[in-house]
């Protein structure tokens, strides 16, 4: 009464929706509990082999005996029973019955759970209601049998064939319930079997899934992280190729700058040499300076003695004034002729100095420039 399947809480209390939980309890309970054995005269008093947690009186108003039971118990009221013999039965083993599973090539579809077990858990209650009603029966004959044997005892060969005949078919019908069971269970096994499949498939498939997309993210931060170093090597590049074009303007700046140089240091050498000649020259100048000073300075006694001469003339031109108001005789005039005569050449002489005084204070100038630019040219250079 302990081992019964509820439909609703499943095998011992358990939940049917917790298979997959307990797949090793479940199929133990199956196979302990609903593996029944031919029902035989030897049993005894005791009770067979039972199913479900309610109480037999919860099916024995629902159960109804077939016409040839009925038709014992009323023979059984009215006649004493006799002693049975032990009888043999011939035992017929459970064959395994293979059904073909076809496959179907069309959209997978999502069926519940609840939706796959709830037939074959019904037909497995059915079979247990009747094979429970039938060893209830069973027994109940038995101790009907006990008890007019404690009475009376006599031979009944019609009624015990018909006992044997009875118990032969019950035992056949629990062979064949027990082979039905034997076979749903098989295929609650299967079943059980495709779903455990399904599920590990589901689970490997979400697994798979995850990885994808962990797989996916590591690629887009990999990706982001390259995307990064490309930016950072794109602008290294665009950096270097500015300092590059930088250097090159720097190259060609200092190639310029270098024969800048070389043609100031060319220009320098040059210029050493001018100034050596132009040191030369200067020195020539100097010469001709110190020369020309000394000219100047005989031309300075030439102005004073110009000077003097002029003084001279002038008094003498007076005197011939003087003269000529004086005397107006022919001696005078010769006087005065030959002084004429004589301020004439002294007034050439001063004409001729004055001249030369001028030439001289020309050259002197044009040194004096030359000089200057000399000095000047030395001073940037």
């Amino acid at each position: 009464m302990q081992s019964y399947r509820d439909p609703i809480n499943g095998m011992n209390g358990r939940s049917t929706y917790d298979q997959l939980r307990y797949p090793q309890m479940m199929n133990q309970d199956i196979n302990t509990q609903y593996s029944q054995k031919p029902l035989s005269l030897e049993q005894g008093r005791e009770l067979p082999i039972q199913f479900g947690q309610a109480p037999a009186r919860a099916y024995a108003q629902e159960f109804q005996l077939s016409p040839e039971v009925q038709a014992l118990n009323k023979q059984q009221q009215f006649q004493q029973p006799t002693q049975s013999a032990p009888i043999l039965q011939n035992f017929v083993q459970p064959q395994t019955i293979y059904q073909e599973i076809q496959h179907y090539d069309k959209p997978v579809k999502v069926v519940p759970r609840i939706d796959i077990e709830e037939p074959w858990r019904n037909k497995c209650t059915f079979l247990e209601k009747q094979i429970y009603d039938l060893q209830q029966e069973n027994f109940r004959l038995k101790q009907q049998n006990i008890a007019s044997e404690k009475i009376s005892y006599f031979e009944d060969t019609g009624r015990v064939n018909q006992l044997i005949q009875e118990v032969d078919r019950l035992n056949k019908t629990i062979l064949d319930l027990n082979s039905e069971i034997d076979q749903w269970r098989f295929r609650y096994s299967s079943l059980e079997d495709q779903l455990k499949t399904r599920f590990n498939v589901e689970m490997e498939v979400e697994r798979m899934k995850r990885a994808v997309q962990d797989n996916e993210n590591i690629v887009q931060v990999e990706m982001n992280r390259l995307r990064e170093q490309l930016d950072e090597s794109q602008r290294r590049c665009q950096s270097l190729e500015s300092y590059s074009y930088e250097a090159q303007n720097f190259l060609a700046k200092s190639r310029t700058k270098d024969q800048n140089i070389f043609n100031l240091q060319s220009d320098l050498k040059k210029a050493e040499l001018n100034l050596k000649l132009k040191q030369d020259d200067l020195d020539t100048v100097q010469q001709k300076l110190n020369r020309m000073e000394k000219i100047v300075q005989e031309n300075e006694f030439s102005k004073l003695e110009i000077f003097n001469l002029r003084k001279i003339i002038d008094d003498r031109n007076k005197e011939i004034d003087i003269l000529r108001r004086q005397s107006n005789s022919q001696q005078v005039n010769q006087n005065l002729k030959d002084l004429e005569s004589k301020v004439s050449l002294f007034q050439n002489e001063c004409n001729r100095l004055n001249q030369l005084l001028n030439h001289k204070e020309q050259e002197l100038q044009l040194y004096r420039d030359q000089l200057k630019r000399q000095s000047h040219y030395s001073n940037k250079q």
